[in-house]
C-alpha cells in the first residue's frame, strides 16, 4: 500500500473548496461531496470527512455548472509502536 498523506484510520478531517468566480464575479460556492467507497471513508455534506479504515479512497467535489474535482487519498493504519504505563509499577 502506498505511504499514507499523514491521515490515518479514525481521523476526522474538515474539507473545504476555495470557489472560483462566475463571469459575473460572484463566487460559486455550492458543492456536493462524494467518496468512492463508504467503507473506508464517509462524508458528510458540509464537507466532514471521517476516515475508517486504511486504503485509497477517491473524494469527489461536484460544483455548479458540472464542474468536479477528485483526490485519490492514502488512508493509513495507525500502529502503536510503544505503550508505557504510569506509574511503572502497575
Amino acid at each position: 500500500m502506498p505511504v499514507a498523506d499523514s491521515v490515518f484510520e479514525g481521523d476526522v478531517v474538515r474539507l473545504t473548496v476555495q470557489a472560483a468566480a462566475d463571469p459575473t464575479g460572484a463566487a460559486t460556492a455550492s458543492v456536493t461531496w462524494a467518496v468512492s467507497d463508504t467503507t473506508l471513508a464517509t462524508i458528510s455534506g458540509d464537507g466532514t470527512l471521517t476516515l475508517v479504515r486504511p486504503g485509497v479512497v477517491r473524494i469527489t467535489a461536484r460544483g455548479a455548472a458540472a464542474a468536479i474535482a477528485t483526490y485519490d487519498l492514502t488512508i493509513g493504519r495507525l500502529v502503536v509502536k510503544r505503550l508505557e504505563l504510569m506509574p511503572a509499577d502497575l
